[in-house]
C-alpha cells in the first residue's frame, strides 16, 4: 500500500454538537441525488458573486491552516459544501485510525465550530476521505479492511438531520486492488486505485444511470503513485497528488493538469506553483478541494510538522 494515510500519528478528539439542515448545502438537483452541480463564486456569506472568479494559471498567493478544526491531533482530507460554511474531514483519534468528523461556521470568513464525529460512519478500520452530495443525503467515503485493503463505499439518510444507515460497497467501482479516495463530478466519481496490482493511479468511472460504469484509467499516468483526484467546477483542471514525481525529491506534492473541453484528456501534469515553492514544501502536500470560483485550494500538509488542513488562495479578478 503506497497511501500516506498510514504515516500519520494518533493523537486528540474534538466535541460533539447535532449537526442540522443548515450543516449542508441547500443547491441539491432532486432528480439526480448523486450529483455535484457546481454554483458560482461566492462572497464570505455564501451569497452569489458570478463576477469573481480565478484561473487555474494563477498562482496561489497566500497559505493559512482552516481555523477550527487545527488540533494537535493529525487532520486531513477535507470536503466542503458548495458555500464553505460546512466540512467534513479525518482526524487521528486515540486508540483508533483516521475517524470523519464534521464541522461548520456562519460566514466563509469565520473559525469552523460545532465539531463532532460522524459517529455512525466511523469504525475500527480506517475510514480515509469522505464526498457527500449536495442534498447532504448521500455520502461516498473510503474505509481500509485489515484484510482486503481499501474499498468505496456509500450510505444515505432520510434528511439532513439525521443519521447515515449501513454503509454499502459501491457497485462497478471496487475490485481486488485497492480502490479509495472518491470525488464525484458531473461526469462521475474520480478515484485513486490499485486495480491489476498495479502502484495507485488516477481513474474515472463514468456515471451510468444512477450508478457508475468501470473505472477508465486517466492520462496523466507516470511511474510514480498518484491520488487524491481533485476537480475543478467546470471540469477542465485536475489537481492530485504524486509522490517523488518531482526531481528534487519531495515527499508527497500537488499537481496539476488541463484541458480545454470536457471531451478531451488531460495535459500533462506540472506542479502546482513551481515557480514560487509555497504550495510543496520537503513533507507532504496533498489536495483535498477546490472551490467553485477556483480561488481556493484546500490542501493536507505537514508543513507545522503534523497533517492539518491549510487553505491556498488566489487573488480574484
Amino acid at each position: 500500500m503506497t497511501r500516506f494515510a498510514a504515516l500519520a500519528l494518533a493523537a486528540g478528539l474534538a466535541g460533539c454538537s447535532p449537526v442540522s439542515a443548515a450543516d449542508v448545502d441547500a443547491s441539491s438537483d432532486a432528480t439526480t441525488p448523486l450529483a455535484d452541480a457546481r454554483v458560482d463564486a461566492q462572497h464570505a456569506d455564501g451569497s452569489p458573486d458570478a463576477a469573481t472568479s480565478c484561473r487555474s494559471i494563477d498562482p496561489f498567493d497566500s497559505f493559512a491552516p482552516v481555523a477550527g478544526i487545527k488540533t494537535t491531533a493529525a487532520e486531513q482530507n477535507a470536503w466542503l459544501s458548495h458555500d464553505e460554511l460546512t466540512v467534513i474531514f479525518g482526524r487521528f483519534t486515540p486508540g483508533r485510525k483516521n475517524d470523519f468528523f464534521i464541522a461548520s461556521r456562519a460566514v466563509r470568513t469565520d473559525a469552523f465550530a460545532n465539531v463532532r464525529p460522524l459517529s455512525e460512519l466511523n469504525s475500527l478500520d480506517q475510514e480515509y476521505r469522505a464526498f457527500m452530495s449536495d442534498d447532504g443525503l448521500n455520502i461516498f467515503f473510503d474505509r481500509q479492511d485489515s484484510s482486503t485493503g481499501y474499498h468505496i463505499l456509500t450510505a444515505v439518510r432520510s434528511s439532513p438531520a439525521a443519521q447515515f444507515g449501513a454503509a454499502a460497497p459501491v457497485a462497478s467501482v471496487n475490485d481486488m486492488g485497492g480502490n479509495y479516495e472518491p470525488f464525484l463530478t458531473p461526469e462521475g466519481m474520480y478515484l485513486g486505485s490499485e486495480r491489476g496490482g498495479n502502484l495507485s493511479d488516477l481513474f474515472l468511472a463514468p456515471r451510468v444511470g444512477a450508478g457508475f460504469g468501470a473505472p477508465v484509467r486517466l492520462g496523466v499516468s507516470s511511474s510514480a503513485p498518484e491520488e487524491m483526484p481533485v476537480v475543478s467546477s467546470d471540469g477542465l483542471t485536475l489537481y492530485f497528488a504524486a509522490r517523488d514525481r518531482d526531481p528534487a525529491g519531495q515527499s508527497w506534492d500537488v499537481w496539476m493538469a488541463t484541458r480545454a473541453d470536457l471531451g478531451q484528456p488531460f495535459s500533462a501534469a506540472a506542479l502546482v506553483n513551481a515557480s514560487n515553492g509555497m504550495i510543496n514544501q520537503a513533507g507532504r502536500d496533498i489536495p483535498a478541494w477546490i472551490s467553485d470560483d477556483d480561488c481556493r485550494l484546500y490542501y493536507t500538509t505537514d508543513r507545522d510538522g503534523d497533517l492539518d488542513v491549510w487553505v491556498a488562495s488566489r487573488t480574484p479578478h
